[in-house]
């Protein structure tokens, strides 16, 4: 709000009860003001609110892609109030670098054609329709159900292979059982959609393992977990938004990557990753303030561990996608 709206006389506070001396409780911060106002008011304050709001996320999104630690240091240093909190600005440009991708536009009737070329190009049909095993150009076999008449032949065969199929294997011979009534594709989208819906779920596992690695390099300084982390919520807040920007400008289509020259969706995904590590070691460098060498070998020694770790995490999550699916 602001003085626009009338003072109230009255000096406790509608919200807390103790005594307001100025025009903000000090105890609670709401604004002493009249309760009932006139539209005109009410307009006033929508668009204060907004350019408000507007300029605080602005201020944030400018230091956050074009100077990297900067926003971070601010913040631990106590200049809070002008920008968007580290993690309300997460929890939006991940919303948004997961919500974008369902807005992109496809066309279905160009979609349906890749589906039915797909299908022609991979998968056999037999009489009955059931699928037949078909090597793809992938280099795997796509192991089609119709194999076996049911589950009991299913456990059956499985029981006389024992000791010869590790357990991933044998999951996936009781997934391709569970999902024999989709061909191949479908079983692939399905795969997908599983997979891109459990990423927020392992970032949030990820992340503080990320501000761990952080703090194990970064010992001597004496900083508290939440120091790292503030760095590590920037960081992949920064991640996400130029993932977002990516996605826009080139889709990464993961089914069917005939939809954009893969040429092109390779040198994004690796202009990707090169950006993400240039901007790791220089807001790394411009947050710790390590010499230029001791820097450089502090982040490359945090990014191979986090490296393992994100493999980790990531298996993990391919692992989940395939019970997931049913």
């Amino acid at each position: 709000m602001s003085a626009h709206s009338k003072q109230r006389q009255e000096k406790n506070c509608l919200n807390c009860g103790k005594l307001v001396e100025h025009r903000f409780c000090g105890f609670c911060g709401q604004e002493n003001i009249e309760t009932h106002q006139r539209f005109g008011d009410l307009v006033y304050h929508f668009f204060e609110d907004l350019t408000h709001y507007e300029g605080k996320f602005w201020k944030t999104i400018r230091l956050l892609l074009f100077s990297p630690g900067k926003l971070t240091k601010i913040y631990l240093s106590g200049q809070r109030v002008s920008y968007v909190p580290p993690v309300r600005l997460y929890i939006f440009i991940s919303f948004l670098a997961f919500f974008i991708p369902y807005l992109m536009p496809s066309e279905k009737q160009d979609l349906q054609e890749k589906r039915q070329k797909f299908l022609d190009s991979y998968v056999d049909e037999t009489a009955d329709g059931s699928m037949i095993a078909q090597k793809t150009e992938l280099g795997f076999m796509i192991d089609l159900p119709g194999k076996f008449e049911n589950k009991q032949q299913l456990d059956s065969t499985l029981e006389s292979y024992h000791g010869e199929l590790d357990l991933a294997s044998e999951l996936l011979y009781r997934k391709s059982y569970d999902l024999r009534k989709y061909n191949p594709l479908e079983v692939g989208e399905k795969f997908i959609s599983t997979l891109v819906k459990s990423i927020p779920k392992a970032l949030f596992i990820y992340m503080p393992l990320f501000a761990f690695v952080l703090g194990i390099f970064h010992r001597n300084k004496k900083w508290f977990y939440f120091d790292h982390g503030i760095f590590t919520l920037h960081y992949f807040s920064f991640a996400l938004l130029v993932f977002v920007i990516f996605s826009v400008l080139v889709p990464l289509d993961l089914i069917l990557p005939d939809g954009f020259p893969v040429e092109i969706q390779f040198i994004a995904v690796v202009s990707y990753s090169l950006l993400l590590l240039f901007y790791f070691f220089v807001a790394h460098k411009k947050l710790y303030g390590d010499k230029l060498m001791v820097s450089i070998l502090k982040s490359t020694g945090v990014i191979i561990i986090n490296l393992f770790l994100l493999l980790l995490v990531f298996i993990g999550i391919v692992m989940l996608s395939v019970y997931l699916l049913h």
